[in-house]
């Protein structure tokens, strides 16, 4: 299926895509049949965006948008001037960035008000709860879209993107491509970034949710108030009809009575709307029990470990803000298929140990692995990861302390390095442990040692890239899968 048609621009006149915004001269109000935020990308008829931004200043390309026909610029007017064009209007807007969202929205005909969008933030879950309730929405006959860290499009036909939530522009116009395609619903992963930088700020939301919140993305943030504070946009500053709020966490506790929804539900396995009262984990998948606002049902599901259990409840609590009865709820979650690269256990054949492939990047959700693939373990429990460049270094110890404490044997590999020093970033995560870990910085290496290595009865959980296929040192990219690699050594054809 097509999401990628440029037949879907509408086009529309600069003083309606600004309307509210500031005054448009009669004079300059010029047709725009495309919009951008990168001078690159601007051709005649474009409204170029020019703000500026982590690693460049959009407002320093003004002349190259013009050079390329641009039809108008709007620059991020806060300690900025332009010269003036003599047919070419150059509009200064303050703070524009948190407004391009909102533009994008009338450009595409307020795409969002054509499905349901559910937007989901956490530091951990966020795609695993997208797919699944996309699939669970699928099998209750509503037609179901995502767009996440794990790419845009309907399940089983996702295309990759850059970024867990694309910047403005491109989050409403994957949402009037998705809608044009027949989407009933939209599963968005909602970043602490974008929240921060507000490239959802014009998206209306039907529902929204809390995972949970732990320590990531301090490099950013800088701080884990600041870090709270951009997660809690999403209640306090969207008007969603229904938020899904996890009461086993802090922060979903702290939200509740003070978002803007007009129903809250809460879901856990503390007493909840939703509450999980059962779970039963074993190498064939899960066991559990719900009630859902007095009703009881019974889940079995191929999905692997704890945290899948709590992923579930998650769904079951997102389709009972839409007001699906018990048996339908049950139905669907009986119905959800296993994750690529999210606590995947792959194939493997007699005396060979179970390999299994996590996404998990953060002390909690490393945490949360290991403690599910601990219950499914009756021998060793391996941990392969490593810490990416370029990101919160603090946490690095963290991570070091997490796998010494919940596994029995530990391989400390390169994940990312990116513009860091692979043996510094090794031992920064050795801080964290009180006896020396196996160091391997080559990652095929280290996977091979911990499979060849472990024992029958033994479990390797490789953590970090899940359904990731590339690993980024300083300039170079590199090919590179955890699972067709641990597939290779596992002899197996493909997983």
């Amino acid at each position: 299926m097509n999401l990628t048609s440029d037949k879907l621009l509408p086009g529309e006149y600069l003083s309606v895509l600004l309307e509210g915004i500031t005054t448009v001269n009669a004079a300059q109000n010029p047709h725009i049949d495309e919009i951008c935020l990168d001078s690159r990308a601007v051709r005649p008829g474009s409204l170029f965006f020019a703000v500026p931004g982590l690693k460049d200043d959009g407002r320093k390309h003004i002349e190259r948008a013009i050079a390329a026909g641009a039809s108008a610029i709007v620059f991020d007017s806060d300690n900025w001037s332009v010269a003036p064009h003599d047919s070419i209007p150059q509009i200064g807007v303050p703070k524009l960035a948190r407004k391009i969202s909102a533009i994008a929205g009338v450009f595409f005909q307020q795409p969002a008000l054509k499905l349901h969008v559910v937007g989901i933030t956490g530091t951990n879950g966020k795609s695993s709860c997208a797919i699944l309730t996309a699939q669970a929405l699928e099998v209750l006959g509503q037609k179901s879209a995502i767009i996440g860290t794990l790419g845009y499009g309907f399940p089983g036909e996702l295309m990759p993107l850059p970024l867990t939530t694309p910047d403005a522009i491109s989050v409403q116009r994957y949402l009037a491509n998705l809608a044009s395609a027949g989407a009933q619903f939209l599963c968005l992963e909602v970043s602490s970034h974008s929240l921060d930088q507000a490239r959802t700020d014009g998206v209306q939301f039907g529902t929204v949710v809390i995972t949970n919140l732990s320590r990531d993305h301090l490099d950013y943030h800088q701080s884990e108030a600041h870090y709270r504070a951009a997660k809690s946009k999403l209640f306090t500053d969207a008007s969603p009809t229904y938020a899904v709020l996890n009461v086993d966490d802090d922060l979903g506790r702290s939200l509740q009575g003070k978002t803007s929804a007009k129903r809250e539900i809460t879901y856990g396995e503390r007493r909840a709307e939703v509450q999980l009262t059962r779970c039963v984990s074993s190498p064939n998948g899960l066991r559990l029990q719900l009630n859902i606002d007095g009703e009881t049902i019974h889940v079995t599901s191929p999905l692997l470990g704890r945290i899948n259990g709590i992923n579930l409840t998650t769904v079951a609590a997102i389709l009972h803000s839409l007001g699906y009865p018990g048996g339908a709820i049950e139905t669907a979650l009986q119905s959800l298929e296993p994750i690529v690269g999210r606590l995947e256990k792959l194939p493997s054949g007699p005396g060979q140990p179970a390999v299994y492939v996590d996404y998990a990047h953060t002390p909690d959700a490393l945490q949360q692995a290991l403690i599910s693939l601990r219950e499914l373990t009756n021998g060793r429990l391996w941990c392969v990861f490593g810490c990416g460049g370029d990101r919160d270094a603090q946490k690095r110890p963290l991570m070091g302390a997490v796998a010494e404490r919940f596994a029995d044997q530990v391989i400390i590999t390169d994940d990312n390095p990116r513009n860091e020093s692979p043996a510094l970033i090794a031992r920064q995560v050795e801080l964290g442990m009180k006896r020396s870990p196996a160091v391997e910085h080559d990652r095929r290496q280290a996977i091979e040692t911990a499979i060849v290595s472990a024992e029958p009865q033994d479990a390797v959980l490789i953590a970090g890239k899940g359904h990731e296929t590339e690993q980024f040192y300083a300039n170079q990219i590199h090919q590179f899968s955890d699972r067709e690699v641990a597939a290779a050594i596992l002899g197996v054809s493909r997983c």
